[in-house]
């Protein structure tokens, strides 16, 4: 199920959303006999959240672009993922958010910002495990931070530089499910790019 709402303002230029849900999965892959390795399908899983954003103008020189989410996941019945009632589901953060903003200063330069986080990502979901024992129990909370300035001597030519993880956070991208092997997320970065319209003709 699901219920959302949408807005307007500014004249029809930004759009704010927001919007509840829940899911119910049945029919999971769910273990009888530890003994026996027998299985059926009667697991149940429970998925439940929030979503906000933001897109569009806040003025004629001003984008923004923001989103948030909360996620709650839980086993409600059965032992799937090898979990019991009452674990939540692996890789599942409770909160991320994102937010890019950029500004014109003049018809030649634009410059924007912004930033990503996301909570943490548990790899040992069980309640009922003392994660002290553990290898790696959880992916911990991280954010980025990205700048951009952009330069168009005319209308055709586009020259951007985007730096990347601009605090050279030490963030850890991916875990395996054994918590032996992680991949670190990219260090700062600096890309810069070009581009270059061909008109047919004069534009409409």
């Amino acid at each position: 199920s699901e219920i959302g709402i949408k807005w307007e303002l500014l004249q029809r230029k930004l759009l704010l959303t927001a919007a509840a849900y829940r899911t119910e999965v049945e029919n999971e892959l769910t273990q009888l006999d530890p003994v026996t390795n027998t299985y059926s399908q009667l697991g149940r899983r429970q998925v439940q959240g929030l979503e906000l954003s933001a897109v569009g103008k806040l003025s004629a020189a001003w984008d923004v672009n923001f989103g948030l989410a909360t996620l709650d996941t839980k086993i409600k019945q059965g032992t799937t993922g090898n979990n019991s009632a009452g674990a939540a589901t692996r890789w599942s953060p409770e909160l991320t958010a994102t937010l890019w903003s950029s500004h014109a200063l003049n018809r030649h330069w634009k410059v924007g910002g912004g930033a990503r986080y996301v909570s943490e990502q548990k790899r040992v979901v069980d309640p009922s495990m003392n994660t002290a024992t553990q290898n790696m129990p959880s992916i911990p909370a991280y954010w980025v931070a990205d700048a951009m300035v952009q330069y168009s001597p005319d209308r055709n030519t586009t020259l951007r530089l985007n730096l990347n993880n601009l605090t050279d956070e030490d963030y850890i991208s991916t875990l395996n499910n054994s918590g032996a092997r992680v991949s670190l997320g990219a260090p700062r970065t600096m890309v810069l790019s070009g581009e270059y319209r061909f008109w047919a003709g004069r534009p409409a």
